[in-house]
């Protein structure tokens, strides 16, 4: 989440079907284009973290269908799994999103290979969710 322009707090997000900038704690919303709403974070993240490799994930359900939920680093990455709904988590995990964007961004060839050896143990729902947060924590903490 970003902070919202109109209140200062935590709050805005990106509605990706309405194409809008939506805080969730007043009535600010900002018409905008998912292409451009990934240039202003770029351009956000530029100032605040040059150094960092940014590249954003972005959640999804299904193809196009973006939940308005996203991580910028790995680290993020184990908390977002635990609270979001597990069907997100099964959809990037079978689509194996995590290993890709692991690296492809972060060029760690470790953690992704420990993600994808998941594949191989059938695990759905909360047992994939807790599989998975264990092996990233466990991977990023070497």
């Amino acid at each position: 989440m970003d902070e919202c322009p109109k209140c200062k707090r935590w709050a805005l997000y990106y509605n990706p079907p309405n194409e809008t900038l939506v805080c969730s704690n007043c009535d600010y919303r900002k018409p905008i284009k998912y292409e451009d709403f990934i240039k202003e974070k770029d351009t956000i993240n530029d100032l605040f973290y040059p150094s960092k490799k940014k590249k954003f994930f972005f959640f999804s359900t299904s193809p196009g269908h973006l939940t308005g939920e996203s991580v910028l680093f790995a680290e993020e990455l184990p908390e977002k799994i635990k609270k979001i709904e597990f069907r997100i988590v099964e959809f990037h995990f079978h689509n194996g999103d995590f290993e890709k964007w692991i690296a492809n961004v972060f060029k760690d060839e470790k953690l992704a290979n420990a993600i994808s050896s998941l594949h191989g143990k059938n695990l759905q729902g909360e047992a994939l969710r807790k599989e998975l947060y264990n092996v990233i924590v466990s991977n990023l903490q070497k």
